[in-house]
């Protein structure tokens, strides 16, 4: 009982003073102002699943399940229906499929964001046989697929060939380089790209100065 009433003393003592409160505001989870712009969809708008979302029949969560998304899939929104759920439609392998999910999570997170309006320009400037300077650390991964096996990590300055662009996810190739060859991700789910042009970074010494560089490095 002793220890109750110190404990309760200790409290009490806290509580009364000045600066003591319980913070009840969102933590880190709650949708930042930057981020916001890139959820607030409309239809007809252009997106980009940013996490495995599911597919369904009706506008309900309740109805049933026609296909799961992984990430990186584009979409156009069709309809915004209450609350975080938005009809949409994707076309993969040849087929068009439509349907609802849920732009959020509960806790605010976002599943969808809508796509840049200069991504897909930046992406086109990506061709097979071309030769990149990886720009920011990017993860070499065995497959297309996110959730393929990890080969390696890339390093910035990093020469690399794409090989193969993505069928599923354009913003994903295929690369060689030196030290590995595996699926990497061109561009980041919030239109960064990850790798950059050899003959854009280098200036007017041309890519043998580019090299020279880069050998500098390693």
């Amino acid at each position: 009982s002793r220890s109750k009433s110190s404990l309760t003393s200790k409290l009490s003592g806290l509580i009364g003073r000045p600066n003591f409160s319980f913070n009840m505001r969102a933590g880190p989870r709650a949708t930042t102002a930057s981020v916001a712009q890139m959820v607030e969809l409309s239809a007809g708008d252009g997106c980009e699943t940013v996490s495995l979302v599911t597919v369904r029949k009706e506008e309900s969560i309740e109805s049933d399940v026609l296909t799961e998304l992984p990430i990186g899939t584009v979409l156009k929104v069709l309809q915004l229906g209450e609350g975080r759920r938005i009809k949409i439609s994707s076309t993969t392998k040849g087929s068009t499929i439509e349907g609802w999910i849920s732009s959020k999570t509960k806790l605010n997170e976002p599943l969808v964001m809508k796509s840049r309006p200069d991504l897909g320009s930046c992406i086109a400037e990506f061709e097979v046989g071309g030769q990149h300077e990886v720009k920011s650390p990017i993860t070499v991964r065995q497959g297309e697929g996110l959730d393929t096996p990890v080969v390696t990590e890339l390093k910035v300055g990093t020469i690399i060939r794409i090989l193969e662009i993505g069928k599923e996810n354009t913003r994903r190739a295929k690369v060689s380089c030196d030290s590995a060859e595996g699926w990497i991700s061109t561009v980041t789910k919030h239109g960064e790209l990850l790798i950059g042009k050899v003959e854009e970074m280098g200036g007017s010494g041309g890519n043998a100065s580019l090299f020279g560089a880069s050998s500098a490095k390693i």
